[in-house]
Parts: structure tokens; C-alpha cells; sequence
């Protein structure tokens, strides 16, 4: 899974995510947030990004 159109993709030189190979269902959006209060409650100093994903386990 990486950030969409984020900074830190791995992409080749087509363009196309190097792990992934361009598998949109592998790609989520982030969300920045500014210094504050982590989901937890926990105080953070810097800026820090957040991620809302469900995994899903298939039975074999």
C-alpha cells in the first residue's frame, strides 16, 4: 500500500509504481494533520498523517 500521488512513491521509469505495478486497489489517500492531539489522545509536536484503511482477511 502506498500514499496516492503522495511524496515517497516508488515509481519507475513508465510512471508505473515499482511494487505494485500500478494496482489502484493498493494505493490509499492520507490525510496531514497539523501539531495537536493524535487520534489516541496522545500529544504530538509535529506534524504527523493518518490513514483509514480495512483490511480484509479471505478464508481460504
Amino acid at each position: 500500500m502506498r500514499s496516492r500521488g503522495g511524496r515517497g512513491d516508488a515509481r519507475g521509469p513508465e510512471g508505473r509504481d515499482a511494487v505494485f505495478a500500478g494496482q489502484t486497489a493498493l494505493q490509499a489517500d492520507v490525510v496531514r494533520h497539523e501539531p495537536g492531539t493524535a487520534t489516541d489522545g496522545t500529544p504530538v509536536d509535529e506534524p504527523f498523517v493518518t490513514l483509514d484503511w480495512t483490511f480484509t482477511l479471505a478464508a481460504e
